[in-house]
């Protein structure tokens, strides 16, 4: 339902003339043994060898041995993938089947805490943020990232496996294709995302499970278990 005249909701809050009701101040819940949801294969994924974003904020209650945070293909053939393994919490991201990134989180802690994190390739270097501030150290990047036969998987790999499903909540999950956003250190964005320029995927910040960007791609509740909670890392 869209809403042609503004309305008064609960507690005061105004729902302006145009606006979704289902509003945009949540997070997709995983709990880390079934549930994880996945946007359909397609060309947004493959990024070349050009600039890229993807970020996202977690809070991950637990350390299995190897959950995916996101994948695009399977262990041993993700394009793109992000894992955070062993019980100090190795963060890895993966790039055409091999680890082009590790960082060890127990540093500062990650379990039980929102944590923003952004990965952004610009001009053939990476980086990856934490909360905003560089963690290790960049790295020269010039993968093809081509692949668009498999679904971009969040909480699991495109075929899952047992041992990979992410514990915890994930909100605002964002991928630009041709943009990277973040080069040097950055403050993280203290409310929702928006659909930027060049936004192929907006989602787990609804109240249902939907895509946000102009693709409008179909959410897959896999195994139809993921919920959404009103736990996000910033206020309304």
């Amino acid at each position: 339902m869209i809403l042609t005249k503004g309305v008064i909701l609960g507690g005061g809050a105004y729902l302006k003339p145009g606006a979704s009701p289902a509003f945009v101040n949540y997070s997709a819940s995983f709990n880390g043994t079934s549930q994880y949801i996945s946007a359909p294969a397609s060309s947004a994924w493959a990024f070349g060898t050009g600039d890229f974003t993807i970020e996202w904020w977690q809070y991950m209650t637990s350390q299995p041995s190897n959950p995916r945070v996101f994948s695009v293909g399977n262990y041993s053939t993700a394009s793109i993938a992000v894992s955070i393994e062993s019980a100090s919490g190795i963060f890895y991201v993966w790039e055409n089947s091999g680890v082009r990134f590790s960082y060890n989180l127990s540093t500062g802690g990650y379990l039980n805490q929102w944590i923003h994190f952004a990965i952004s390739r610009v001009s053939g270097t990476t980086r990856v943020f934490k909360n905003g501030s560089l963690i290790g150290s960049s790295y020269s990047d010039s993968n093809n990232i081509s692949d668009s036969s498999h679904a971009f998987t969040i909480c699991q790999e495109s075929t899952p496996t047992s041992n990979s499903y992410f514990p915890g909540y994930i909100s605002n999950f964002r991928v630009l294709k041709g943009t990277g956003l973040y080069s040097s250190n950055f403050t993280p964005p203290t409310s929702h995302l928006t659909a930027i320029a060049n936004t192929q995927l907006l989602t787990c910040q609804n109240s249902t499970l939907i895509d946000n960007s102009p693709n409008n791609f179909t959410i897959t509740n896999n195994n139809g278990a993921t919920t959404t909670s009103s736990t996000v890392p910033f206020s309304s």
